[in-house]
């Protein structure tokens, strides 16, 4: 009774690991994603920095005010 992998499913185990290290790479490098982590990011550490005004934390990130309160609203951000 043979328990190992055959040729042809080793293949394809390598096929399926080179696909996944490829999404993981391009999840990495979407600039999109970056983009978005990082507003998330400043505007938590805006928001904490400022004791949640709104007003003080846009000041602080360059942003006007409702620029600021479109992307709490994007990103489904409360204080």
């Amino acid at each position: 009774m043979n328990h190992g992998v055959t040729k042809a499913e080793a293949n394809e185990l390598m096929q399926i690991s080179h696909e996944m290290q490829l999404y993981s790479m391009s999840q990495m490098y979407d600039l999109n994603r970056l983009v978005e982590t990082l507003e998330i990011d400043r505007i938590h550490f805006a928001l904490q920095v400022n004791q949640n005004n709104k007003t003080r934390a846009a000041e602080m990130l360059g942003l006007k005010r409702t620029c600021l309160l479109a992307k709490m609203k994007k990103y489904d951000i409360s204080v």
